[in-house]
């Protein structure tokens, strides 16, 4: 049995059998890319062989007003939010959110960002030119709930919003939930595959708050956007970084199909096999924050060989890392670990 990367990708969604697992690495840090480029003399174009990429995740283009940069924020989004970059050209590795439009209130009076001044042709065009072989999700990870509150209010205001003026937070949820739902139908008159959603709630210990709150807050919203591509038969994957251990199992309730990233800095890969394997897809798992970049590359062969095993248990296994591959990893690391895959993937 020889399948394209499309149907590996759907087919282990599924539960099903593959011929060999589908391979998803985030590398979208320049620097860590030219590095390893220069260090063993390839071009992007065999560089993007070695990556062996199975899923490419698609968004539209927003065509309104958005604020140009400037001395406060290296870039602004359509929801009026601004980043800065402090690591200067590499704004792939230290994006932090410092502009939040709603910090001081009037939420009644903030504009939210209108579906028709999205152009979804890019769309189209993905999937015409990758859609036969490739898996290609909408992306709406982008804050899909709680990130977006946080991003809108900031961090603080978010969490304490949650306690202290509960029906403001639900307001500003509400509308960002129609927002979604409205960009979900565009994606899905276009033939998508499946659904990349996304809210970091959890840190390296565990969730951010009660998880009763998640399950009262977000749990209902997030169905409803879930729902609308399970409907149509779309798979969905659910990413979260951190220790979301304690609503993994709502997660499989509401129709997630994926759990990306697995974290395994922050959550025993042992125990998310017993607990949920089977159940659910496992996307990541091979480390980032310790192995990757301080390892030897026998480490990198070890990692990856016990993340195929444990999480690879049930077939249900999308080979990758704890989150994306940034510069502080040596070129002979990474090598390493497309060198592992190659081996242990059969």
């Amino acid at each position: 049995m020889t399948l394209t990367k499309k149907e590996r990708v759907l087919r282990v969604l599924q539960g099903k059998t593959v011929d060999k697992l589908p391979v998803e690495t985030w590398i979208n840090s320049k620097l860590a890319r030219d590095k390893y480029k220069r260090a063993f003399q390839v071009t992007e174009e065999e560089f993007l062989l070695k990556l062996n990429k199975h899923i490419i995740y698609i968004e539209p283009q927003y065509v309104g007003f958005i604020k140009a940069k400037d001395n406060i924020a290296d870039l602004y989004d359509e929801w009026g939010c601004g980043w800065q970059f402090p690591l200067e050209g590499n704004k792939e590795e230290s994006a932090i959110d410092t502009i939040h439009p709603l910090e001081g209130g009037n939420i009644k009076e903030y504009i939210f960002p209108e579906i028709d001044n999205y152009k979804f042709n890019n769309i189209q065009l993905e999937l015409k030119k990758n859609g036969d072989n490739l898996f290609v999700p909408a992306n709406q990870a982008g804050g899909t709930l709680f990130s977006r509150v946080r991003y809108l209010r900031g961090y603080e205001n978010a969490l304490i919003d949650m306690l202290q003026d509960r029906r403001g937070f639900e307001y500003l949820l509400d509308k960002i939930t129609d927002y979604q739902i409205e960009k979900a139908h565009r994606f899905i008159e276009l033939g998508v595959h499946g659904l990349l959603t996304g809210d970091d709630v959890a840190q390296q210990t565990g969730l951010l708050f009660d998880p009763k709150l998640w399950r009262e807050l977000i749990k209902p919203r997030q169905k409803k956007i879930n729902m609308l591509y399970k409907e149509k038969g779309l798979p969905i994957i659910h990413h979260c970084c951190g220790n979301c251990m304690e609503i993994i199992e709502d997660l499989i309730e509401i129709g997630v199909d994926c759990l990306n990233p697995v974290q395994s800095e922050s959550m025993s890969i042992e125990e998310l096999s017993k607990k949920f394997g089977g159940r659910i897809t496992f996307h990541g798992g091979i480390s980032v924050q310790k192995v990757l970049p301080f390892g030897s590359p026998g480490d990198v062969f070890r990692e990856v060989s016990k993340c195929i095993e444990i999480l690879g248990k049930h077939g249900r296994y999308i080979i990758g890392v704890t989150h994306e591959i940034e510069s502080n990893v040596p070129p002979e690391n990474i090598e390493a670990y497309f060198n592992a895959i190659e081996k242990y993937n059969t």
